[in-house]
């Protein structure tokens, strides 16, 4: 037991609650203690985090942390999930200028899967019931946290506790443990370049400081591939792993487990992709894909899922019913971009599956086939549905508040052999355990240096792109009284259309992924029975509430909007990358003002700015229509402005509310509608 300010600490929390601490563990971020809970007489385990831990600490960041930290402790506190370990109790001691963090779990004296693997008697692969099972409660447990806005950033065998499976010995149950401490390492660092993880595990954009819902996932491949095969994909030295993680392929694991078939590479190959956006929906649609392709015959799943899908696929969402999904059915479905085509959906079809189908066109001249069409399966049925409705899709979008200014973002140029080398020996010289250095985003110019958080900046600039018109200003006057939205599926933006996305945002039964959620800043994306509210109560940032399962091209999108408090809200559409769409602002003060944002000018591109005369506390229509090249801008379905901008072509839908000045924002939307133009 460490002497001096924690000795203090941990005497306080002996003279309290707790006693007969002793050390039963301990690592990098601070150490494990078996405890006595006085009050229920039973043992816990508390796990200590110091921030002295942590390499140069600022105190203000610590405060900040230590904010966050209470912040996601009571998120995880509420979890309800037989797979998660329960969180008792959390709380912050302060000696002599050192923060110690502290949380209380149930003690489990069965160890770790970690330990559990290597002391198996017949070490080697498991057998690939042995790996669903746990890859089974990994994922309902991770897919659990996802829905709620947690991302655990360090997935790995030694993060779950083992419990005792009565019925099964062989099989003990998991219980996923220690969130939030890589996010606490993280928040307490002197810079926001550094990294932390397990390298084994750490999916290429956690070598950039950038998790995502998707690493997780990524993570839990990893460890199902070990389970398969008795080996990691990825071995070497630090700098070994990152290089590989970022550019290498992993052997497929057929060719290293001769039981196992080409369509388990196949579903390897998705979990493992080097880009979020590019591995399956969710965690859960993994697992699910994982279990049905070990467990069963080879059952064609080049048909169902593919890792690099052709340029010229084309990718789409449909929503069927548990009948549908279990007998198979027949639809005609029209594209994002208004095409007409037949799909046959076949017999036990799961949801969040993946579809690779050879659709027949109904709209072409010759009513032939047409490029691979990819289709993500939604199954509506709220009881068959209910663990991926409100699931956090995989890609980076715009999940969270993002800044308003910018911080400074890091520099994304590769760096030389040398130079990575260098960085590498000082983060082996400063740091321990799991990864820690202080590097810029350590990749090459290729597509997993495309994953980053968006923080975007009001100040317009002088950089407009070359596909882009210069910034326009304009003054209008939308309708004063209230624009009830029509019922029918009539387009009014345009003289043709078809309606293609109608919903009420009352709830997500429909299948389009409308975040829900709290994030560590307390910003939220909820249905409240009378609509869809993002609220974002820290000053300075916006918080966007995206349709994760949607991407349109050339349309128009329409949602009822209400200020409800706060200085802005609108929306933001063509989101087809983390960095990249166009954002709609209308403000309290009579302003409005449209934004390109992109990777290379993360501070925003002004396109449109004007001001018209509305009242956002009354329902107000908002709408863009977006046709080959075009962008108009609506209120209460009256044009205020256009511009010629061809930079974005399609992509997810989104809503936002925006606290610029202090005072809490939320604004409600309702009836929100896509015609395909």
């Amino acid at each position: 037991m460490r002497r001096g300010g924690n000795h203090m600490q941990l005497e306080a929390l002996q003279d309290g609650r707790y006693s007969g601490l002793r050390p039963i563990g301990s690592g990098s971020m601070g150490e494990v203690y078996l405890a006595e809970d006085t009050r229920i007489q039973r043992q816990v385990a508390i796990k200590v985090i110091r921030s002295e831990a942590i390499i140069y600490p600022d105190r203000s960041n610590i405060d900040d942390a230590a904010r966050l930290f209470e912040q996601e402790a009571r998120t995880i506190a509420i979890f309800n999930h037989p797979n998660i370990l329960p969180l008792y109790d959390f709380g912050e001691e302060k000696s002599n200028g050192v923060s110690l963090m502290y949380m209380v779990m149930p003690f489990c004296p069965d160890g770790t899967l970690a330990t559990w693997l290597r002391q198996r008697s017949n070490a080697g692969p498991l057998l690939p019931q042995e790996m669903v099972h746990f890859t089974g409660q990994a994922g309902g447990a991770l897919q659990h946290a996802h829905d709620r806005q947690i991302v655990h950033r360090d997935v790995k065998p030694s993060n779950f506790l083992i419990r005792s499976n009565g019925d099964d010995p062989s099989r003990p149950d998991l219980l996923l443990a220690d969130f939030g401490i890589a996010r606490f390492a993280a928040a307490t660092t002197n810079t926001s370049r550094t990294i932390r993880g397990t390298p084994t595990y750490m999916a290429p954009e956690l070598w950039s400081g950038v998790p995502v819902p998707a690493s997780d996932q990524y993570a839990l491949a990893i460890m199902a591939y070990e389970m398969l095969v008795g080996a990691s994909p990825f071995q070497g030295s630090l700098e070994q792993m990152m290089y590989q993680h970022i550019h290498v392929q992993p052997t497929p694991p057929s060719q290293l487990n001769r039981n196992l078939s080409s369509d388990v590479d196949t579903v390897f190959g998705i979990a493992l992709a080097k880009r979020p956006e590019d591995r399956f929906m969710n965690i859960s649609a993994f697992a699910r894909a994982l279990q049905q392709t070990v467990l069963h015959a080879p059952t064609n799943v080049e048909h169902t899922v593919e890792a690099t899908p052709a340029s010229n696929a084309i990718r789409a969402t449909l929503a069927i019913s548990t009948t549908e999904a279990i007998h198979g059915t027949s639809r005609t479905l029209t594209l994002p971009n208004g095409q007409q085509v037949n799909v046959s959906i076949p017999a036990g079809t799961a949801n969040g599956q993946v579809l690779r189908l050879e659709a027949q066109s109904t709209s072409s001249p010759t009513g032939g086939s047409m490029d691979p069409l990819f289709l993500t399966i939604i199954v509506t049925d709220p009881r068959e549905a209910a663990d991926s409705r409100d699931a956090v899709g995989g890609a980076p979008t715009m999940i969270g508040s993002h800044s308003w200014p910018a911080s400074t973002r890091a520099n994304r140029q590769g760096l030389s052999r040398g130079m990575t080398v260098l960085l590498i020996v000082l983060a082996l010289l400063l740091g321990a355990g799991s990864v820690a250095f202080f590097a810029p985003f350590l990749l090459k110019n290729n597509a997993a240096s495309s994953t980053t958080t968006t923080t975007t900046n009001a100040h317009a600039t002088n950089t407009v792109p070359a596909s882009t018109t210069a910034p326009t200003r304009t003054s209008a006057t939308a309708p004063t009284q209230t624009v009830v939205p029509s019922t029918n599926s009539q387009n009014p933006y345009a003289n043709s259309g078809t309606l293609i996305l109608d919903d009420q945002l009352l709830d997500n039964s429909k299948g389009y992924g409308w975040l829900t959620g709290t994030n560590q800043r307390g910003a939220t994306c909820e249905f409240r029975g009378d609509g869809y509210y993002s609220t974002q109560p820290a000053q300075g940032f916006f918080h966007s509430c995206p349709a994760n399962n949607t991407d349109f091209g050339n349309f128009a999108f329409e949602v009822q909007m209400t200020l409800v408090s706060g200085d802005y809200a609108g929306i933001i559409f063509c989101n087809a990358s983390a960095d990249a769409y166009y954002l709609f602002r209308l403000g309290v003060d009579g302003s409005y003002s449209l934004l390109l944002m992109s990777q290379a000018n993360s501070d925003g591109v002004s396109l449109a700015t004007g001001s018209v005369s509305v009242n956002l506390s009354q329902p107000n229509l908002v709408a863009a229509v977006v046709s080959r090249g075009s962008i108009g801008l609506y209120v209460n379905r009256q044009l205020i402005t256009s511009v010629n901008d061809s930079t974005y072509s399609h992509g997810r839908i989104a809503v936002f509310s925006w606290n610029a000045k202090g005072t809490a924002s939320q604004a409600v939307f309702r009836n929100a509608k896509v015609w395909a133009l």
